[in-house]
């Protein structure tokens, strides 16, 4: 009788997922065989050097022998069967499976699970063995009776069907790390190793390829945005190019003033031009003022030149009289800021018409 479940660890609790009619080819999930049967012999012993010693007696050519260390190692299990036997056996398609990972004999594997697990109080049926206490100990004997679909038995508080209760144990074994396998008394190739090997470097690449995958995503999601935020800001380069332009042209602009300034002098007017008031203060109201030049041009024969006469100031206006235009110089020469006041001209007109002058006034 086959006995198939599909068992999932989850958050550290080992849970039935399903209940299957056959093993499926196609799967991925590791696959563990337990092979129970009346030609199976099980026997356990007190020490290794027993065991070793009833294994010694035995034909390796004629039997297959797995072993089972409990209580820490100090006690032996044994189960064998013999080989034609289970040649017979794995000529079935189900010892071809790809992930098989290992094969139990027997009902040893619950040996492997503390007492405590099971009910005490009474023996119970697993499979095709009934299995019973002795002296702290669970012994487990072939059953030709077998188990019916409905028989079900307690494990750590939890009814599961008997059927399946092998399976389950095995499966339990296997995610402890606790299982022991035929493969590693037979001497043959240890296929959970292999497959283990294989699933990790499986695992391995597949998590390879989507690190590659999201590197890439990655790589094109932030070449997309620098290269959206290069082109962006080449567009406004592109339109802010004009005013920058436009700003280094005055910027060049501003320099040459300020350097004609400089030149010129001209930025002293504005230290200066409080005097135009007392200038005007100071002339009498006889005479009449035509112009009032700060920082003249230079006249080099008779043509003005850009030269500018430093700290000057020329006056040109008209008088009644000379008295007036004395009397003005005069007052000019009292202020402490002016250097001296200078006719540059004078001319004289008919009487009853006003003359004209021209003064410099040096600071």
């Amino acid at each position: 009788m086959l006995s198939c479940i599909h068992v999932k660890k989850s958050k550290g609790e080992v849970l039935i997922q399903d209940h299957l009619d056959g093993i499926p080819e196609n799967s991925d999930i590791p696959l563990i065989i337990n092979i129970s049967g009346s030609q199976i012999v099980q026997k356990r012993f007190e020490s290794s050097e027993e065991a070793l010693s009833f294994v010694e007696n035995l034909n390796p050519n004629e039997f297959i022998i797995q072993k089972n260390q409990i209580d820490g190692g100090h006690n032996i299990e044994l189960a064998f069967v013999r080989r034609h036997v289970f040649q017979t056996l794995s000529n079935k398609r189900v010892f071809e499976h790809k992930n098989l990972i290992g094969i139990s004999l027997g009902g040893f594997s619950m040996s492997l699970i503390p007492v405590e697990a099971f009910d005490k109080n009474k023996s119970f049926q697993a499979g095709a063995y009934m299995v019973n206490y002795d002296e702290g100990h669970l012994n487990s004997e072939f059953n030709t009776s077998k188990s019916k679909n409905d028989d079900s038995t307690y494990f750590y508080d939890e009814e599961i069907s008997a059927n399946e209760l092998l399976c389950f144990i095995n499966a339990i074994l296997f995610f402890n790390g606790d299982s022991q396998y035929l493969s590693q008394m037979d001497g043959s190739k240890d296929q959970y190793e292999e497959l283990i090997y294989k699933k990790n470097t499986i695992q391995i690449g597949k998590f390879a390829l989507i690190a590659l995958f999201i590197m890439a995503i990655l790589n094109f999601i932030v070449f997309s945005t620098f290269e959206y935020k290069k082109q962006d800001l080449e567009q406004k380069y592109e339109s802010i190019l004009p005013v920058i332009e436009k700003n280094k042209i005055l910027s060049e602009n501003i320099k040459i003033l300020q350097n004609d300034l400089d030149k010129f002098q001209l930025n002293q007017v504005i230290e200066i031009a409080p005097a135009n008031d007392q200038i005007i203060s100071a002339m009498p109201d006889q005479i009449i003022l035509n112009t009032l030049e700060f920082f003249p041009l230079a006249e080099k024969e008779g043509i003005k030149s850009l030269a500018i006469r430093k700290n000057s100031i020329q006056v040109i206006g008209n008088t009644p009289g000379p008295k007036y235009l004395e009397l003005w110089i005069e007052k000019l020469n009292a202020f402490e800021w002016i250097e001296q006041v200078y006719l540059e001209s004078y001319e004289q007109k008919p009487r009853n018409k006003l003359s004209e002058f021209l003064i410099t006034i040096e600071l």
